[in-house]
């Protein structure tokens, strides 16, 4: 399960593996470098994931509150990162 993460754009892979490991293994963390203030976090346990989306979501990390929601993911054309489709 992957999940989109607004987070401060100083956020780094550390901060968010102390915040969502909590819950279980995070299998990946990913920052796109053009997308600031976004990050995609993966479980690979969906009960963990659901936990975390529950827990984290609202919390604050460097100053700024954490929204965390299901990543409708598709890959960039050009650099191949995954970017998430906004609704």
């Amino acid at each position: 399960q992957k999940w989109l993460v607004r987070v401060a754009p100083e956020a780094k892979k550390t901060d968010l593996q102390r915040e969502f490991g909590e819950f279980g293994h995070v299998t990946d963390i990913e920052l796109p470098l053009t997308a600031k203030g976004v990050a995609f976090v993966e479980f690979d346990n969906a009960k963990d994931a659901a936990e975390a989306l529950e827990c984290v979501t609202g919390r604050k990390l460097k100053g700024m509150v954490l929204k965390v929601k299901m990543a409708d993911i598709q890959k960039n054309k050009v650099t191949g990162e995954a970017v998430d489709r906004m609704s």
